[in-house]
């Protein structure tokens, strides 16, 4: 085990998968004794394993087949570029569903590799390490949220070590099936959405601060909002640069995001495929639970769970 927890004494380049509720995602990049290295490849794919989970509680068979085949196409490209190992990580989607057990064991024979659904906590940890990863974020004290497609979590954090977690199934996906059928949004839905997050989030945010600590939103929301600003976003940040918002400059994108069709929303080159329908949704939330946190200001990052969990692998299920 080497100074930085990484269980090898030289470089070794890895892969991740991570299966959310909305997207797929893969991280490959070289990590050694200093931690993580050069990123040599990021993908994310739409599969939404997550539709209907809230109606249903169960994977839709078509969606089990979308997401087998991404894998599979994750799987090619992240052996493509010589990772040594890779793993699989799943969190809500496969963490809420009744037959996310079979979801596993189809993954396991399609593509021989064993997927480690994540706990709420476990993920939080992973969004805090990765984040952290970043060494602009590495020595403050932060306040991150992390929204996903089917949950989202919180991390106070003192430098260098997380402190509360919390962990809640309010992801993009799941706001946008339950609350925000229209485009444009209701004011009505809208209304709806916000009392809900109001209530549901109230009490297990409330020891939360943001005072006196640098706030950072990760997911593909926030990464889409930072993107509709400025649309050479993703390069900037690969390169180091940071994205900074205020919450009235991201709360004004949302209400004008709230204002338009959904095809309107669609031909935007700055909305990811399968971002579309979710976008208004997640930028409610976030703007809704900023605001409920006292945040004023807050860093968009590209980087959370699968930087994490890359930087684990020593201890995490993988395969070559």
């Amino acid at each position: 085990m080497d100074s930085a927890g990484n269980g090898v004494g030289v470089s070794e380049r890895r892969a991740i998968i991570d299966l959310g509720s909305n997207t797929a995602k893969l991280l490959v990049a070289e990590v050694g004794p200093e931690g993580l290295g050069a990123v040599c490849l990021e993908l994310s794919v739409p599969c939404r394993l997550g539709r209907r989970l809230h109606e249903t509680g169960m994977i839709a068979p078509q969606s089990l087949a979308r997401a087998l085949d991404v894998i599979g196409e994750l799987l090619q490209s992240a052996r493509a570029e010589g990772a040594a190992r890779i793993a699989v990580v799943a969190t809500s989607a496969l963490r809420s569903a009744r037959n996310g057990a079979d979801a596993m064991r189809a993954i396991r024979e399609r593509h021989g590799l064993d997927v480690e659904v994540l706990t709420g906590e476990e993920e939080a940890e992973g969004v805090f390490r990765g984040v952290v990863s970043d060494p602009f974020f590495r020595d403050r004290r932060i306040l991150i949220m992390d929204l996903g497609g089917g949950s989202a979590e919180w991390i106070e954090a003192e430098v260098g070590t997380p402190g509360r977690k919390v962990s809640a199934e309010v992801g993009c996906v799941r706001m946008s099936e339950r609350f925000l059928p229209d485009h444009p949004v209701k004011p009505t839905q809208r209304a709806a959405l916000e009392a809900f997050l109001a209530t549901e989030l109230g009490s297990p945010l409330s020891r939360f601060s943001a005072a006196g600590r640098t706030t950072v939103v990760t997911g593909g929301t926030a990464c889409a909002l930072a993107a509709l600003r400025d649309p050479a976003f993703l390069e900037k940040a690969r390169a180091g640069g940071k994205e900074l918002f205020s919450l009235g400059e991201a709360a004004a994108l949302v209400d004008d995001l709230a204002a338009k069709t959904l095809g309107e929303i669609e031909v935007n080159p700055a909305v990811p495929p399968q971002r579309a329908d979710v976008i208004v949704a997640g930028g409610i939330t976030v703007v809704a639970v900023l605001r409920m946190l006292g945040v004023s200001k807050f860093y968009v990052s590209t980087r959370n769970l699968r930087y994490g969990r890359l930087l684990a692998m020593g201890a995490a299920p993988c395969a070559s």
